[in-house]
């Protein structure tokens, strides 16, 4: 069966919590109190910049698919 996207509504609700995540990465780098904190806060901003990508690519294509079974990978020999 082939994959039929949900994109409107999945892309628009992801798109709205990325609004209220950059408020709120907005707000915490305000209150930061040093460069190692700021640092922080924006490593996790980045974390969910990739969590956010990955749900709109998947509501665009599909999950994932698995590699065929049988594949795997060898190490060449020393021979």
């Amino acid at each position: 069966m082939p994959y039929t996207p949900k994109t409107s509504p999945v892309i628009r609700a992801t798109l709205m919590a990325m609004d209220a995540i950059n408020g709120l990465r907005d707000a915490r780098l305000d209150a930061a109190q040093d460069d190692t904190e700021r640092e922080r806060v924006q490593t996790e901003h980045r974390g969910l910049l990739f969590v956010r990508a990955q749900i709109l690519h998947e509501a665009q294509f599909g999950p994932p698919s698995p590699a065929p079974a049988g594949l795997r990978l060898v190490r060449p020999s020393d021979d």
